[in-house]
């Protein structure tokens, strides 16, 4: 049976409480922004991602190692489809928005979004990775 060396990732979130002097609140956001200290950060662990798949290689311990066989990970198994989805939500978001104003949008985008809306219901089905086989074929 063959051996692989998977690296698995998951996005923690950081955060810091800092105070700042400031004349309102939007200079002291803006202040927060600029300011790179963080020595005093701390970890979101209840806020952190689903786990993914960020590498695959042949052999026991082999990440990064000189003459490995690097794989392409199988879409699946990526973080790229939740971002994916991500986006498209945040565009029909967009839509709804421009729609609540009673904005006419582009030719093109009405077009774009009637094909988002066909692909929206396959990308659950895509994302989950009980639906890929062992090649990382799409089941």
């Amino acid at each position: 049976m063959p051996l692989f060396t998977i690296e698995s990732t998951f996005d923690l979130p950081v955060f810091r409480h800092a105070s700042y002097d400031a004349p309102d609140l939007a200079s002291a956001c803006q202040l927060a922004l600029q300011d790179d200290d963080w020595s005093q950060q701390r970890g979101s662990w209840d806020g952190s991602g689903a786990t993914y798949i960020t590498g695959a290689w042949a052999g026991r311990d082999t990440a990064y190692a000189a003459g490995a066989t690097e794989y392409t990970v199988p879409l699946p198994f990526t973080a790229q489809l939740d971002q994916l989805a991500g986006l498209l939500a945040e565009a029909m978001a967009q839509d709804l928005a421009f729609s609540g104003f009673g904005c006419e949008l582009p030719v093109w985008f009405a077009a774009w979004r009637e094909r988002v809306r066909a692909v929206l219901p396959n990308l659950d089905h895509l994302a989950r990775p009980d639906s890929a086989d062992a090649s990382g074929a799409l089941t």
